[in-house]
């Protein structure tokens, strides 16, 4: 699906070549499966009402690895911890 193959895009650094297998999109598929899970359906807020309210919450960690040189990896890394 397109969701599964933006999600390997994104997992890799971007001054990297990207090894994109069909492994690869199977694990996407699952990542996003356990994503998905543990959401159950809340509703997530938006990027402009976490940084209103200045708690991010879940995303914490996720926008600290966003900010050392754009670490798509790491920070989906951290949404998973």
């Amino acid at each position: 699906s397109p969701m599964e193959v933006r999600y390997v895009l994104i997992g890799a650094n971007y001054r990297k070549q990207l090894n994109f297998t069909m492994e690869s999109l199977h694990a996407a598929r699952e990542a996003l499966g356990r994503l998905a899970k543990a959401a159950g359906g809340e509703s997530v807020p938006g990027y402009r009402e976490l940084l209103k309210g200045g708690d991010l919450g879940v995303f914490d960690g996720a926008f600290k690895r966003l900010n050392e040189d754009l670490n798509t990896a790491a920070a989906l890394g951290e949404l998973f911890a």
